[in-house]
């Protein structure tokens, strides 16, 4: 226990679901440096930029949905449920206006190669082998 609060993996799992809503809000903020950008000389405001940050958010959220989907085991959801922080269907994201605005509002999708992905083991404790 650290500072009061357990590190283990029950505890882990246990704040996971807490914070289950924002997880791809709160993982675009990471890859953004945890900070929203601002550069009034070419019209791009803090406004701008809040709306660009959901428009990652959500791109984010739709990748981790999808990896979770393709890899999902009945004992090992993602824990996905951002119904609250979610932009309905009918939004989407702004226009980007000019080119000299930041490159913000997408984010890059990056793929190891499938030979340097480990294969996945099956579930539960390994069979001994019979002798």
């Amino acid at each position: 226990m650290e500072h009061g609060h357990g590190t283990g993996r029950s505890s882990f799992r246990a704040h996971l679901s807490e914070f289950s809503a924002v997880l791809h809000m709160l993982g675009a903020w990471q890859m953004r440096g945890g900070r929203f950008i601002m550069n009034d000389a070419v019209g791009y405001t803090a406004g701008m930029d809040a709306k660009f940050f959901v428009a990652e958010s959500q791109v984010l959220l739709r990748k981790l949905r999808e990896w979770s989907s393709a890899r999902r085991a009945s004992t090992h959801e993602m824990h996905l449920s951002a119904d609250k922080f979610e932009g309905g269907p009918e939004w989407t994201p702004p226009e980007h206006l000019a080119d000299t605005w930041p490159k913000t509002g997408r984010i890059r999708m990056l793929a190891l190669p499938e030979d340097s992905v480990p294969a996945r083991r099956p579930a539960g404790r390994p069979k001994m082998p019979s002798a």
